[in-house]
């Protein structure tokens, strides 16, 4: 799936909490719900990969479409041109195409929803994670991702 329907589906998530996201948080809950889901469904969430940034798993095209934000909340949906309406309109989740997406958004929102952009980057920090793993500007593998949240789910259980 393209990376802009499953980041608006999250700021849509941050909005009916009235909660603020910013860009970098925004790449950070887009890493956890896809770790999340693949380990859960063992599926792909998005096929554009996360490239090892500085600050943590970053998908380089939702970067440019936002970076205008800076460090600000995002208040608007990335959009694309509808061919059927002639409109500009937001791209979202086909949800009956992926019925276990919703759920396991609700999880990762109540999960890591509270913390802040930095708090998150500390966590795809932490020693032996598949940041950690890939050199700088790489981008990291889905396996090393999936594997991890995997790993994640049996530390719960």
């Amino acid at each position: 799936m393209n990376a802009y329907p499953v980041a608006n589906h999250i700021l849509w998530r941050a909005n009916k909490d009235a909660a603020d996201i910013s860009p970098m948080k925004l790449q950070k809950m887009m890493y956890f719900l896809h770790g999340w889901y693949m380990a859960i469904t063992g599926q792909k969430l998005i096929d554009e990969g996360f490239a090892r940034w500085t600050y943590g798993p970053v998908v380089p095209s939702v970067y440019r479409e936002l970076k205008h934000y800076g460090a600000m909340p995002i208040d608007d949906y990335i959009k694309q041109y509808d061919s059927t309406s002639g409109q500009v309109v937001p791209y979202f989740v086909d949800t009956n195409k992926l019925p276990q997406f919703e759920s396991i958004l609700e999880q990762v929102w109540h999960q890591y929803g509270g913390l802040t952009g930095i708090q998150l980057s500390s966590l795809t920090h932490e020693y032996g994670s598949p940041w950690y793993l890939t050199e700088p500007n790489d981008e990291i593998p889905d396996y090393l991702i999936r594997d991890d949240f995997v790993r994640r789910a049996f530390a719960f259980a």
